[in-house]
C-alpha cells in the first residue's frame, strides 16, 4: 500500500517542489511489481510478474530510453 499512496498525493502549491516533482514522476512511470501472491495491482501503469528474470531486467534495461529504478525490501538473489 506505500507506493499506491502516491497515485493520489497531493500535488497543490502548499507542497513542497521537490514532492510535487515526484509525484508527477510516480504517476507517469511504467511499474512491475514481482510478486507471487498479489492477486491484482491498485495503483495506475503497474503490472504484476509472477517470476523475478534477471534477464529480462537486463533487456528493459538496454531497451528503455528512461532511467529504471529498483526497489524492494528483500531482492531475489542478494545474500
Amino acid at each position: 500500500m506505500t507506493m499506491v499512496y502516491w497515485e493520489t498525493a497531493s500535488t497543490g502549491g502548499d507542497q513542497p517542489e521537490v514532492r510535487r516533482e515526484f509525484v508527477q514522476i510516480w504517476r507517469a512511470a511504467e511499474k512491475i511489481v514481482y510478486s507471487r501472491t498479489l492477486q491484482a495491482v491498485s495503483s495506475a501503469r503497474t503490472r504484476i510478474e509472477r517470476e523475478f528474470d534477471p534477464d529480462v531486467i537486463r533487456r528493459l534495461k538496454e531497451s528503455s530510453g528512461a532511467a529504471l529504478r529498483l526497489a524492494a525490501p528483500s531482492l531475489p538473489g542478494r545474500r
